[in-house]
């Protein structure tokens, strides 16, 4: 107002004008629960040691590891294995068909049937844990030798048990 004097109840300029001030709800899920300990807290990243604001929720300087660590190595699959059973189920074949009908085809069988299998199980086994390294890598040729191994295994196991069933025979 001229000369000087103080708008009442404000006006265009001063505080409050054209705005009223609005009464916030109460906040419904502010009272005591039975159960604090159900919800998470404010900011639930805090505790894990990222950033609280940060959108890519970066781990701060305290939580990632030393550079004197352990060295990151590189697993592949045991293909080794794979060969083992491969030469047994062939070398256990060819005694079973030179043995055919004889005693000593049943020493052709255990080495192409159960010496086998525990390789092949043996290399599922392993490739599985190494599977679960930082790195990994699979040759292309590890399904060749997969493919192989299998089936030299299977018909070293036919080859062998038919000499060892020719030799029960004749009993």
């Amino acid at each position: 107002m001229p000369g000087g004097q103080a708008v009442p109840n404000g006006g265009p300029g001063y505080p409050g004008h054209g705005r009223h001030e609005v009464p916030q709800p109460a906040n419904p899920y502010a009272s005591a629960s039975p159960y604090p300990s159900a919800y998470p807290p404010a900011n639930p990243y805090a505790q894990a040691g990222f950033e609280p604001n940060d959108p890519l929720a970066r781990p701060t300087t305290a939580t990632i590891p030393a550079a004197s660590g352990p060295a990151i190595t590189m697993a592949s699959p045991p293909n080794g294995l794979l060969l083992a059973a491969t030469v047994c189920a062939v070398i256990g074949g060819v005694i079973g068909a030179l043995g055919w009908g004889q005693w000593w085809s049943l020493l052709g069988w255990v080495l192409a049937g159960p010496i086998a299998i525990w390789l092949v199980a043996r290399f599922v086994a392993v490739d599985t844990e190494r599977k679960t390294a930082t790195v990994y890598s699979r040759p292309g040729s590890t399904g060749l030798w997969w493919v192989v191994a299998l089936v030299a295994v299977v018909v070293g196991i036919a080859v062998t048990a038919l000499a060892v069933g020719f030799w029960v025979g004749q009993l």
